[in-house]
């Protein structure tokens, strides 16, 4: 079965057009040192800010002349507010997996048990691996998503689309080609395989960034028939199975 290029005209399941920055931040409303903190007052996106912070239609400073002598009549302190934080080193694969497990285990479990509370059959409560790991998959392509610059996904998208154009057109042209142009075949027919071989490798790469093509047709598939997936992605500051579950279960 081939793969088709979809219509383009289809609502999307994830807007990237602000998120491929390549920067780990979505938007900056303050910046501060040791001396005073400034508001910006234009675009908050990384990358549309001009740093000029002595430029008045872009930052506005917290403390001006007149307030930093009162703040000091008033024996505030001025000092930095935050205390050096050591990160921790990250954690080896094999700890990630364990955590994993638990935090999974942990929201199994509460399922179970709301069910339960509500007198529902526990054998209804259904776990399907092989959903859960396409998930997974879909979780990391919004991942790399955000690291990744918008021009180099568009790239892709453009060398998968020049790709398809080019198969389609070889393989259209070897179905219409004339019998008195028979001899012709072998070379078309090593031409269109040359094109089909392009666009498998075109497909792959951009099947890395196509959360709304490829993944969600993968989800489609793999979800049982006469049922459908509501569903958001989260990402936490924490690894704490506990707090994880609490949040999903008091909130969804």
């Amino acid at each position: 079965r081939e793969t088709v290029v979809e219509d383009s005209s289809r609502p999307i399941l994830f807007d990237t057009s602000l998120s491929n920055s390549g920067v780990p931040y979505a938007s900056i409303e303050i910046v501060f040192n040791d001396k005073n903190l400034w508001a910006n007052l234009g675009d908050e996106h990384p990358l549309s800010i001009k740093y000029n912070i002595f430029d008045a239609s872009r930052w506005h400073p917290i403390l001006d002349a007149e307030s930093r002598p009162y703040l000091e009549s008033m024996h505030e302190e001025l000092g930095p507010f935050y205390e050096e934080v050591r990160l921790k080193p990250k954690i080896s694969e094999s700890q990630r997996q364990k955590r994993m497990a638990t935090i999974r285990k942990e929201i199994r479990d509460s399922f179970v048990q709301v069910r339960s509370h509500h007198n529902l059959d526990r054998k209804e409560t259904v776990f399907d691996d092989h959903v859960a790991t396409v998930l997974t998959s879909g979780c990391e392509i919004l991942e790399r998503i955000e690291i990744t610059d918008a021009s180099e996904i568009e790239r892709v998208r453009d060398v998968w689309k020049s790709a398809w154009e080019a198969y389609n057109e070889a393989r259209l042209e070897l179905v219409h080609l004339p019998e008195e142009e028979s001899r012709r075949k072998p070379q078309l027919e090593a031409e269109v395989e040359r094109r089909r071989e392009a666009f498998r490798l075109a497909s792959r790469q951009f099947e890395l960034y196509d959360i709304d093509g490829h993944w969600r047709a993968k989800l489609a598939r793999a979800i049982p028939t006469g049922m459908k997936f509501v569903g958001r992605a989260f990402h936490f500051t924490q690894s704490d199975s506990k707090d994880i579950r609490k949040y999903i279960m008091e909130n969804y």
